[in-house]
């Protein structure tokens, strides 16, 4: 069975023993995230009061994370999302994001956003199925390992 739920500090802690390098760390959380990661900040690190922070849940234990942050201009950002590496190619990513897409279009915003890395072509293939494209990100350089996705309904 799966299920959400708001994210706890103990399933931080679950997250974070998914992640085995500094590329895992990056893949996830992007270059802001240090590796190797502290779980005792964790919680701190990613501001998971302040974020609608979920948990993705199979048969009641953690199997996948991800973050809706706000962003200026009332865009909101998915961010973090991250499934367990035993449950990866299982549909749990599509799963998440969809959760994730529909918790944000229910605010309401201009902008739904992410970014994604370059170097993680399945996930790039998620989000385009999903309606996100890549697009540049107005008065910024673009990022040499991300790209920046917006939804577009």
């Amino acid at each position: 069975m799966i299920r959400f739920r708001r994210a706890r500090i103990s399933d931080l802690r679950i997250v974070s023993s998914w992640i085995h390098s500094a590329e895992d760390c990056r893949f996830w959380a992007g270059d802001k995230m240090p590796y190797p990661i502290d779980p005792a900040r964790l919680p701190e690190i990613m501001e998971i009061s302040r974020h609608d922070s979920r948990t993705l849940l199979r048969e009641g234990s953690p199997a996948g994370f991800g973050q809706i942050v706000q962003r200026p201009e009332n865009r909101l950002h998915l961010a973090r999302i991250i499934i367990s590496p035993q449950y990866r190619g299982k549909g749990m990513g599509r799963r998440l994001v969809e959760y994730l897409l529909r918790r944000a279009i229910s605010r309401k915003p201009v902008k739904i956003s992410l970014n994604v890395s370059r170097d993680n072509p399945v996930a790039i293939r998620l989000y385009e199925s999903l309606g996100f494209v890549i697009v540049a990100l107005p008065g910024v350089e673009p990022q040499v390992s991300y790209y920046y996705m917006e939804y577009m309904s």
